[in-house]
């Protein structure tokens, strides 16, 4: 209302006083200028909350890095003094890797209490009663779609079944499936995305981890051999984790099938509340992914549908939204969690 306007609203309420005035003045406008003036601190806010809980990640992810090269090689040296051939014969980037998550994992526990997570309800999550039903959905959808579109390249001959398959690796696999299942879905799902929900939208809060999941599932060390180990060898290996950002087809291929991944872990957690949904999916597709590839070899790509490996290409990025979309389907009539997003 500008200087003219007061003098009138003044010169009208002359008999009244400030009843007068209040009775002439727009509450529409006031309720207006006091929404807005709400959203804007609401805003405020949950941004400052956002950017202290991303600093705080921030952190976590720096401190992973420092102590996962420090970890790995003694991690190296007591492997290879072990007498386990399995253990003796890997190389050191496999141990940097195993490193790198096992340290994840344990400064997960201080990051919780740091941001005071004192248990499952201040992560967003609740009892499953129908948990063992979505950890074998999950799996089921999973395994089975994925390993449909891998009999699907090699219908298009694509691949070739392998001319020596090693059945020895199949008993290896249940094992890898269930600890890397469950570790990282621990990690990224009930923790991460817990922590990030709590100054954010749900779905925002699955954005970010999800971006985040696939980011660091690109951080793997190349074929660079690494002859002597020493304490500096894991900070000498580091730089090359990130030489797959350097290759635009395994970046966007890659990287969207990873992020669609998270995306679809991440519903699955918001949606049944816990993450046996989320670990049953994570177990099918390590699952079919590894006995596909003991079954057969790669022989040509189909660009841009298939590439280089069975999970880089449009074909793999839509099996993972249909799996999503499926389980969508058959849990459609279950009730929602109670505690809120």
């Amino acid at each position: 209302m500008g200087k003219c306007g007061w003098e009138r609203a003044l010169k009208s309420t002359e008999g009244d006083g400030v009843n007068g005035l209040l009775r002439r003045m727009s509450i529409r406008r006031l309720g207006r200028v006091f929404t807005k003036s709400l959203n804007r601190l609401l805003r405020l806010s949950i941004l400052c909350f956002t950017m202290r809980d991303a600093s705080k990640i921030l952190a976590y992810f720096a401190g992973i890095l420092l102590a996962g090269c420090l970890f790995a090689p003694p991690l190296y040296w007591a492997g290879h003094a072990s007498g386990i051939a399995f253990l003796m014969e890997q190389p050191f980037q496999r141990y940097f890797s195993r490193s790198i998550m096992l340290c994840a994992l344990a400064l997960l526990w201080p990051m919780m209490r740091f941001v005071k997570i004192c248990g499952l309800r201040d992560l967003g999550l609740r009892r499953d009663l129908h948990g063992w039903r979505h950890l074998g959905l999950g799996f089921l959808a999973a395994g089975l779609l994925l390993f449909a579109m891998g009999l699907l390249a090699y219908g298009l001959d694509l691949y070739r079944i392998q001319s020596e398959i090693r059945w020895d690796k199949i008993w290896k696999i249940p094992g890898t499936v269930v600890i890397v299942a469950l570790l990282e879905e621990f990690l990224f799902r009930a923790g991460m995305l817990g922590i990030v929900r709590r100054g954010t939208g749900p779905w925002r809060a699955a954005l970010f981890v999800s971006a985040i999941y696939s980011i660091v599932h690109f951080l793997k060390p190349g074929d660079r051999v690494v002859d002597t180990v020493t304490w500096a060898s894991g900070f000498v290996l580091l730089p090359d984790a990130f030489h797959q950002f350097s290759e635009p087809a395994m970046l966007l291929g890659g990287f969207a099938t990873l992020f669609a991944i998270g995306m679809v872990l991440a519903w699955s957690v918001l949606r049944t509340g816990n993450i046996w949904m989320a670990v049953g999916l994570h177990m099918g597709w390590i699952a079919a992914n590894r006995f596909f590839h003991i079954l057969f070899r790669r022989r040509d790509d189909l660009p841009p549908w298939f590439g280089e490996r069975i999970e880089i290409g449009v074909a793999p990025l839509l099996t993972v939204v249909a799996t999503g979309l499926l389980l969508a389907l058959l849990i459609r009539r279950e009730p929602r969690p109670s505690i809120p997003s």
